[in-house]
This record gives structure tokens, C-alpha cells and sequence, in this order.
């Protein structure tokens, strides 16, 4: 694999131009649209990102923590955040999954219930989870190999594919006016700072 963090920063910034889409698709969605199939794509696409995105910090948890001497108390501390962030996240990741499943039912209801867990599931993963840079890149830099980034991103055809096949879904189904594909991302807490 060429660059294997490379491949981290895209498919990040992946995740948040389906994101910028779906929060610009909640807006629309205020015009009795239905955009049903919009949002399941978007929520299809985000959920298995954020599995992506946790499987990949999980990694990067595991990896790092024991090579880290306990006398770096900023890493370790840092590490113990990455932790914690990731618990919280996968609960968000499992609530909001049942309001994606949920779109099918009852359109209206089920656009209302997801318009609710997008911003509780957004707003909270955003408090939960260091932003922007990588906060751990100082320790990340010294103690990680090229193998270990590799180990990290868990790439191989079949991921490669799914992504593809997630992101042409949310891409067909957005609304006109909405081209997810155009969006320029920020990580959200980036924005926040600024």
C-alpha cells in the first residue's frame, strides 16, 4: 500500500462530505420533501464509516499504548480520551443505527426520528472525539512503522469496494442541489475553533 495514512485522511473526509450533504438534505427535508432514500444512504454510508473509523482507532489505541513510555503523561492521557471517546461513540453508532433502520417505516415519523438522532448522534460524536489533527501524530510519528499504518487501516479490495458502492448510493440519491461529492470538509471541531 502506497500511503496507508493517506488512505485514513480520505476516508475521513469522505465521511464528513456525506455528513455536510445529510445536514444540508435536513434542511431541505423542511419542505415536506421526502428524502428517505437520501438519508438511508447517508446513513448507511456513516455507519459503516464510523465502524471503519473505530476499528481504525482502535488500532491505533492498541498499537500505541504499550509503546508509549508511562512517563509520557500527555500520550497517556490522550490515549485514555481516544478510549473513552470510542466507547461513547459506539452507543451513539448504535442508537442512531436504529433511526436509520427506522426511515423505513412511517416516512414522515421516521424523517423526524432521524433528523433528531443526526443531530444528537453528530453533536454528541463531535464532544466525544478529538478533532482535526491527529492529537496522538507527536508519539504516532516516533513509535509507528509504515507496517503499522497498514495495520491500521485494515484496506484491502473488498473495503475499497464497499466504500465505492456506499458513497455512488448517497451520491445517486441526494436531491438536486446537493453533490456530495463537491463538498469541501472541515472536521467539525476545526470549524468551531476557528
Amino acid at each position: 500500500m502506497a500511503d496507508p495514512t493517506g488512505r485514513v485522511a480520505f476516508e475521513r473526509k469522505q465521511m464528513l462530505k456525506v455528513r455536510a450533504a445529510l445536514l444540508d438534505g435536513l434542511k431541505k427535508s423542511d419542505q415536506d420533501a421526502d428524502l428517505s432514500a437520501f438519508f438511508e444512504s447517508c446513513g448507511a454510508y456513516l455507519l459503516w464509516a464510523q465502524q471503519r473509523l473505530f476499528l481504525q482507532d482502535q488500532t491505533i489505541y492498541d498499537l500505541l499504548d504499550p509503546r508509549v513510555p508511562e512517563t509520557e503523561g500527555q500520550a497517556h492521557r490522550l490515549l485514555g480520551e481516544l478510549n473513552d471517546g470510542l466507547e461513547t461513540c459506539r452507543g451513539l453508532a448504535a442508537t442512531y443505527k436504529a433511526a436509520v433502520e427506522d426511515l423505513r417505516g412511517d416516512e414522515q415519523a421516521g424523517q423526524d426520528a432521524f433528523r433528531a438522532a443526526t443531530e444528537h448522534f453528530f453533536d454528541e460524536a463531535v464532544r466525544a472525539m478529538p478533532g482535526g489533527r491527529n492529537p496522538l501524530e507527536r508519539w504516532t510519528e516516533e513509535y509507528f512503522t509504515p507496517q503499522d499504518w497498514e495495520t491500521v487501516v485494515h484496506l484491502n479490495d473488498e473495503v475499497i469496494a464497499e466504500e465505492e458502492r456506499l458513497f455512488a448510493a448517497v451520491v445517486y440519491s441526494a436531491p438536486e442541489g446537493i453533490d456530495p461529492a463537491s463538498y469541501e470538509v472541515f472536521h467539525p471541531k476545526a470549524l468551531s475553533s476557528a
